[in-house]
This record gives C-alpha cells, sequence and structure tokens, in this order.
C-alpha cells in the first residue's frame, strides 16, 4: 500500500456515525454486559470497507472484544489488549470457537452440579473471603456461587472454564445486592435458595445460543486472535511494525470507572481489582476523585499513540473513536488533542467525523457534564512511510 493506494475521499467522506450507530447483539457480541461497549457496526464498516486479506488487525483498549470479533467474522486475525481481567476473559471466549461436542461436556458438568446442589444444599459453605462480602451478597447466595466454582474448576480444560466462568461473571450483578450494572448501591433483593443456580443454567444456554451463532461461521477460518494485558501506553507484548488496521475507542476521561462495575466478578472470579483500578488511564477515580490535571490525560493520550505508531507498518491506517470530556471543569475537546499529538508522534491526520455524545447510546453520568455539547469523533490517521 501507498499513500497513493489508500483511498483519502473515502476516509474524508466517512459516515459511519450516521450508517448505523447502535448496539446489537447480533451473533455473540451480546454474550456478556459491559459498560459502554463499543457498537460493533463501527469496526465492521471500517473493516470492509479498508482492511486487506491477511491483515492483523490491534484493538489496544479491546473491552469486550467487539473489535477482535468483527475481524474474526472476516478472517483477520488480531490482537486484542485490556487491563481489565474481566475484559480479557471475555475477549478469549467470543474468539475461540466452540462446537456441539464441547457443549455436551459443559451441559454434563451443569448437570453434576444441580445434582450435587440437590443433594447437599444443606451442608454447602462459603470459604472464599473479599471485603464487604456479606454487604453485597446474601449468605446462599455466597455458597452457590462457590459450587459453581467447584464445578467450573472440574472442567478438563482451560476453554471450557473459561467459558463457563464468563457464564457465571455474567449473572454475578444479577445475584448481587447491587442494584445495576451501572448503579453501584447495594439493595435487598430478596433473592431465593437455588436461583443463583437457575440464573446460571439459563444464561448458559442463552450464550451457547449465540457462540454457536459465531462459532458456525468462522469454523474453518484460520484467524489466529492473540489476547494480551499491556499498559496501553507500554506494549511490550507487541512487536514494532507489526500491526496492519488499528481500530480502538480509548476511554472517555472522567467518565467511568470500568474496573468498578466488574468488582464484584473479579473478587469472585479471584482478580485484583486494585491492579486494574490503578492501571486503568482516563477514570473517574483518577480526575474526580484523585483530581489529577487535563494535562496527565494529554501525556497518557501521547504515550498511548507512540507506541499504536511504533507498533503499526508504514502505509497503514488507525482508527478511533473517542469522545470529548470535562476535567476540573475544563471541556477537553479531544479532537484538537489528538489532532495536535498524532501529528506530533509522526501520523497524518486524514479525518474526522463528530456527533454529539447525547446521540449515541451510551449512558453517562450527568454530574460530569457540562453546558458545552460534549461530542463524540471517530477519527483517522496514517502512518506514512
Amino acid at each position: 500500500m501507498s499513500t497513493q493506494m489508500i483511498d483519502i475521499k473515502a476516509i474524508q467522506n466517512l459516515k459511519i456515525f450516521e450508517e448505523a450507530y447502535s448496539n446489537t447483539t447480533d451473533f455473540n457480541h451480546g454474550i456478556h454486559s459491559y459498560p459502554a461497549k463499543f457498537p460493533p457496526q463501527i469496526p465492521a464498516k471500517l473493516l470492509d470497507k479498508f482492511a486487506k486479506d491477511n491483515y492483523v488487525i490491534l484493538d489496544p483498549f479491546c473491552g469486550s472484544g467487539t473489535t477482535l470479533v468483527e475481524a474474526s467474522l472476516r478472517n483477520l486475525s488480531s490482537v486484542g489488549n485490556d487491563i481489565n481481567p474481566i475484559a480479557l476473559l471475555i475477549s478469549t471466549v467470543k474468539t475461540t470457537k466452540y462446537f456441539d461436542k464441547d457443549f455436551e461436556i459443559m451441559e454434563e458438568i451443569i448437570h453434576d452440579l444441580k445434582i450435587d446442589y440437590i443433594n447437599n444444599k444443606e451442608n454447602l459453605k462459603s470459604t472464599i473471603e473479599f471485603p464487604n462480602k456479606d454487604h453485597w451478597f446474601q449468605k446462599n447466595v455466597q455458597k452457590e456461587i462457590e459450587l459453581i466454582l467447584k464445578y467450573i474448576n472440574l472442567c478438563p480444560n482451560e476453554k471450557y472454564q473459561n467459558l463457563l466462568k464468563v457464564v457465571l461473571s455474567e449473572i454475578i450483578v444479577a445475584v448481587s445486592n447491587q442494584e445495576s450494572d451501572t448503579r453501584y448501591a447495594a439493595i435487598d433483593k430478596n433473592i431465593p435458595d437455588g436461583k443463583t443456580i437457575e440464573l446460571f443454567e439459563k444464561r448458559y444456554f442463552t450464550i451457547k445460543d449465540k457462540i454457536l451463532s459465531f462459532s458456525d461461521i468462522v469454523k474453518d477460518f484460520e484467524y489466529e486472535t492473540k489476547i494480551i494485558s499491556n499498559d496501553a501506553r507500554s506494549l511490550i507484548d507487541i512487536q514494532s511494525e507489526s500491526i496492519d488496521m488499528i481500530i480502538t475507542s480509548p476511554p472517555y476521561a472522567n467518565t467511568y470507572d470500568y474496573y468498578l462495575y466488574h468488582k464484584h466478578r473479579m473478587n469472585w472470579l479471584g482478580y485484583n481489582f486494585k491492579e486494574t483500578q490503578n492501571t486503568e488511564i482516563g477514570s473517574r477515580n483518577e480526575y474526580s476523585s484523585k483530581k489529577q490535571k487535563p494535562d496527565k490525560w494529554k501525556q497518557d493520550l501521547r504515550l498511548v499513540l507512540q507506541e499504536m505508531y511504533r507498533v503499526m507498518k508504514n502505509d497503514r491506517l488507525c482508527f478511533i473513536v473517542i469522545g470529548d470530556s470535562v476535567i476540573n471543569k475544563q471541556h477537553i475537546r479531544i479532537n484538537e488533542v489528538i489532532k495536535e499529538l498524532s501529528i506530533d508522534v509522526g501520523f497524518q491526520y486524514l479525518n474526522e467525523e463528530s456527533v454529539p455524545l447525547s446521540k449515541n447510546s451510551r449512558k453517562f453520568n450527568k454530574k460530569f457534564g457540562t453546558n458545552q455539547v460534549k461530542l463524540e469523533h471517530l477519527i483517522s490517521l496514517y502512518k506514512p512511510s
């Protein structure tokens, strides 16, 4: 590819937000809730327009794996990076091929789990400890979660364990005392005995159908998906000039604490949420609680862009979806920041497409808003030879 081969006009005329900007649960996109999910139509359209055979796609903020799934559906290899272990777990399962024989084995395990519960529910114990466990989980729920974990650990391989962990992770908030996925407040849900086991099985079959629909399409594909956990400011596991295209949506500064929405899941699955909390960039914890200045966000973005530039091959495209933010009552026009930083690290700034943040389907906390209209941008960058 050369600069002459890149259809600059097509990039300048991109109308991705207008064409299809809504979330979907097609295929396996809907197997697990995730805050501010990246609409799959965006990477889908970009891959269809600009990716070539044998391209390797990178999403350095892969979240629940939306870009990776869309790459897999096109038989393209990909690299997904995130520092949130729940994101990595979901992304791994979403891009793995599962077939009927796999589900037969897992369903035998679920059957044994149900029999064990019926025969021994009076003797179940809860031994896993983490802060405020009794505040967030009823005693009966705690015991049933631990029984589920026992049977997950009895699975013969990591492939099955990962999928069943995703099933359990998906129901954790529903069986907790947390009001909802996006509201971190405790309420009394009065969850009856056996309900956690019942929800686990029900969710398993819902997820099974979605994963089979994906696997049926990709069963003969030869793509490879690599899932890594690097700080996006230092992609140490990715070689320089090894990536053909980047499609990503970095955090919208001072808007979310991703670790918080997965804190209970991490506690039960044995992950350290503190590590995620301390490594997240752009978090509400960083800019509202710790009162970091806007310059910190710009410094982090510069490092991220430098790493993106390093790992990309020459004559390749990078697409970033990112929203404006408010830090210390200062309106951050992120397109202007990205433009300045990306040019400084060596990219050519080709185009931006912008829509009001209020137009999209993501939910943001209004108290972090501003009287000025915040925009969401699709930014197109090019790495020249």
